[in-house]
């Protein structure tokens, strides 16, 4: 099947050199909604897909095409997948690495409508001057060649087995009526989780689990209705979670990474649906929807997640309707559904509770992570022990650290309460002797500068640095994802990025005598401040309402200690420890070598804890 003369195949393309000016033609496997930049144009993204460039080794995910146009009506109107799209005079970039085609004020492009592509019986009726049914202006139709044509239909029948499609009726012609090309849908509307499929739109009710804004307005939300879809992501119980199995949880294996399973709340399993929502929708959710609330989402696209081949949605702006927001409270409803949902969802947690009180009388076997973690607790009583008869106190009662609900912040929430606490002290380690000593095979025993390690402690605030708040939120250059949404691409956004001092709570051997500073990056920090702050990080000396909200949410964790420092107090805050993670961690020192040990410093990062 040759290419009509003048175009060029899409593995070509994707290798020619940035700045050239080619024609195209290819199937549509991906599209985004036309939206509106920052720079005030109309902007959508669309994937391309051909015979050649499908079996390349660059060719998985289709050549990406970038549309920026003044106005919406102007965008290429593509509203499935397996569409076909002519396109004249585009310019190939690169950025980052990622080769992607733009459009320039000389690209015309034509949409011909996967149903509306004839068979190719029906080909040498378009090989003259008739018109297959197409959208774009009239001038591009009128440019359309037959050899463009027979191309077009060839290439619909090779793609046909490998691109994914809507059902339409294939052996319907041009004219036929609209209702027609709907025969091949599904007429159930509203499903539940369990009955979710890739490349379906669905009306979900569900129950709120997780809610994330995002920056730009967009926002994530987690769903479920308890009932399961094995296509969807897992979320591990608590119990069946093993620090030293690298296979049962994502992101690094010494735990730096969060993950979702250890911050889950529930329901486990494979009962919840991560939406992707963007504005209108977005904007209503982020305002007024919260965690446990009931919602209606209508017209959900439903889509397997790029490299991880697991169901999640997608809310767009419909292009009919681009202000419509398509959520719903179902709270004052008194539906079937929902009395079904709550149902499900009172069965589902009694089931849970039962469970987890019979994990609680039963004596399993330990794992080995378990069993290890075991040995090294005899062994630390056996020294104290030891230390004890000699008349050495040590620091026995510092090893112990009783929680105590009534003395911790409850508007402070530290993940993951199985764990039990360690002390500060123990955690600083500063003589190097009970965390750091390694030996080597031949007895040579070297203090190591730091140990990647996560631990849980009880800490208190006593001060933070930058010295002003206004200055914890950075500009940073804007990383590579976000850039290529946008042309000419932006670089700069802003993160949070600032320090604490912590005190070891009060209380045992360690009263008021160890402290370090920890700090807060910016996933970290996102964390901290929780689903219920709705400022994404910006310039804070500019942003008086977000410094404002920003310094009401952190006196929550620590008291009165930015009252005292702008009155000069450089007295202790009045404030009430928290539970919370620190991950150790190593720093190169600058111009150091990582060869020695003397070059690395040792470093704490906050982690895993909400301030409600």
């Amino acid at each position: 099947m040759a290419l009509p003369i003048g175009f060029t195949d899409l593995q070509t393309a994707n290798s020619a050199p940035p700045g050239t000016i080619l024609n195209i033609i290819g199937v549509v496997v991906d599209f985004l909604p036309p939206t509106v930049n920052r720079a005030g144009q109309w902007q959508t993204t669309v994937r391309l897909q051909d015979l050649k460039f499908q079996n390349s080794i660059y060719g998985a995910k289709g050549l990406g095409v970038r549309f920026f146009r003044p106005r919406e009506l102007d965008m290429p109107e593509v509203h499935d997948t397996g569409d076909i799209v002519l396109i004249r005079s585009v310019k190939m970039n690169s950025f980052n690495g990622q080769v992607f085609a733009i459009s320039t004020f000389n690209t015309v492009d034509v949409v011909f409508p996967y149903p509306a592509i004839p068979s190719p019986e029906f080909a040498i009726t378009y090989s003259g001057g008739k018109k297959m049914q197409c959208r774009g202006t009239p001038a591009s139709i009128n440019s359309v060649s037959g050899p463009e044509q027979q191309y077009v239909i060839g290439l619909k029948t090779a793609m046909s087995q490998v691109i994914p499609r809507p059902k339409y009726d294939v052996s319907l012609k041009v004219g036929d009526d609209r209702s027609k090309l709907e025969k091949g849908r599904s007429t159930k509307k509203l499903q539940r989780i369990c009955e979710l499929e890739d490349r379906r739109f669905a009306d979900i009710c569900g129950e709120v689990i997780k809610k994330f804004p995002k920056q730009y307005s967009d926002c994530e939300l987690y769903i479920t209705d308890y009932t399961e879809n094995k296509a969807m992501f897992h979320y591990c119980p608590p119990e069946d979670l093993d620090n030293n199995d690298d296979t049962r949880r994502d992101g690094d294996k010494y735990g730096y990474s969060e993950t979702a399973k250890r911050e889950w709340p529930g329901p486990f399993g494979y009962r919840c649906l991560k939406v992707n929502i963007k504005d209108p929708h977005a904007t209503f959710v982020n305002q007024r929807v919260k965690e446990g609330d009931f919602v209606l989402l209508q017209n959900v696209k439903i889509k397997l997640r790029d490299g991880y081949d697991k169901l999640e949605g997608d809310m767009w702006p419909d292009m009919m309707y681009p202000t419509k927001v398509q959520v719903q409270f179902m709270g004052k409803h008194d539906t079937t559904e929902l009395k079904e949902l709550r149902e499900r969802k009172e069965l589902y947690w009694a089931q849970r509770q039962a469970e987890k009180e019979r994990l609680a009388n039963a004596k399993a076997p330990l794992s080995k992570g378990a069993k290890k973690k075991r040995r090294q607790q005899v062994k630390l009583a056996e020294e104290q022990a030891a230390r004890a008869a000699a008349g050495d106190p040590m620091d026995t009662a510092e090893d112990s650290i009783v929680p105590d609900a009534d003395h911790i912040n409850p508007h402070v929430r530290c993940s993951n309460d199985i764990q039990s606490n360690t002390p500060l002290a123990s955690i600083l380690d500063a003589e190097g002797t009970r965390r750091h000593t390694n030996e080597t095979p031949d007895g040579r025993s070297y203090i190591l500068p730091f140990i990647n390690a996560k631990y849980r402690t009880r800490v208190r605030v006593i001060e933070y640095f930058p010295p002003e708040i206004e200055d914890f939120a950075v500009a940073v250059e804007g990383d590579e994802d976000d850039s290529l949404h946008e042309y000419p691409p932006s670089t700069t956004q802003w993160e949070w990025s600032f320090s604490l001092q912590l005190e070891a709570a009060a209380g045992g051997a360690q009263s008021n005598t160890s402290s370090t500073w920890v700090n807060v990056s910016h996933q970290e920090a996102q964390h901290l401040l929780g689903t219920s702050f709705e400022h994404e990080p910006c310039d804070l000396r500019r942003n008086p309402r977000v410094l404002r909200k920003l310094a009401e949410k952190l006196e929550i964790l620590w008291g009165d200690l930015e009252e005292r420092r702008k009155a000069g107090d450089t007295d202790k805050p009045a404030n009430v420890p928290f539970d919370c993670y620190l991950l150790e961690y190593g720093l190169l020192k600058d111009d150091g070598d990582e060869r020695r040990l003397e070059d690395w410093q040792r470093q704490y990062m906050l982690h895993g804890v909400t301030i409600l």
